[in-house]
């Protein structure tokens, strides 16, 4: 068995990623978290949480 560590940081050089690669990531993120929100569970759960985070 091998012995492993692992670092709890990782460190990526954003300034390597092109803007359109950024761009799309971006637009990918945004869609997936409106989707998010569309579905019952999801915006329940989201809710619930801002409220225990006091910011409603």
């Amino acid at each position: 068995m091998r012995n492993k560590t692992y670092d709890n940081e990782i460190k990526i050089d954003t300034s390597l990623i092109p803007d359109y690669v950024r761009d799309s990531l971006a637009v990918a993120t945004l869609d997936f978290v409106k989707g998010l929100k569309e579905t019952p569970e999801t915006n329940k759960m989201l809710e619930e949480k801002k409220k225990e985070l006091g910011l409603q």
